[in-house]
């Protein structure tokens, strides 16, 4: 397998990219649409079920040092539990890119592009990913190193400039 080492800065951004667009930018949307005013308590659940599985995934790795998770499993099931991981994330992964470009080409479309078809929209973001991934990882995580600077500026200089819409007193009702 071909590895890329990347720094330490470019996995933080690359981290910090990931968090930013699933937290700040698309969560409160996904959650307040599903659970309506009992999202903050969903938000609870999922981070104490996302942080036992980390620490789970943690510990196995300390266990299994330079093993991946179809590794893993290999060890633990032999054979039919790695073909059925290795299906099993190609599933969900696959799964994951559709529901995303899906999902993000209709919001760019919504916004941007009202009068062209869903299909060229798409195009261009596989057209675009195919590129940026002929380029290797590394150079995507350079990438993102850039971005998130320019994502956290903005982010801080919109918050700064919507601040006087955050009212305290609007949490209000879940202590009563």
């Amino acid at each position: 397998m071909n590895t890329t080492k990347i720094n330490k800065y470019e996995g933080i951004a690359f981290v910090l990219i990931i968090i930013i667009n699933l937290i700040l930018v698309n969560l409160p949307k996904i959650s307040l649409s599903i659970c309506g005013t009992s999202a903050w308590i969903n938000v609870i659940y999922v981070s104490i079920l996302a942080f036992l599985f980390v620490l789970f995934i943690c510990k196995v790795f300390q266990k299994f040092p330079n093993h991946d998770i179809v590794d893993i499993s290999a060890f633990l099931g032999g054979k039919f539990l790695k073909i059925f991981t290795g299906i099993a994330f190609l599933i969900f992964f696959s799964f994951l890119f559709i529901m995303t470009i899906k999902y993000f080409s209709e919001s760019f479309k919504l916004i941007y592009f009202q009068n062209i078809d869903i299909f060229f929209i798409i195009l261009l973001f596989l057209i675009g990913a195919i590129f940026a991934n002929s380029f290797k990882t590394k150079a995507i995580f350079k990438t993102c190193l850039l971005v998130t600077i320019l994502v956290l500026v903005s982010l801080c200089i919109n918050y700064f400039v919507l601040s006087d819409n955050f009212v305290p007193e609007r949490i209000f009702p879940i202590f009563r």
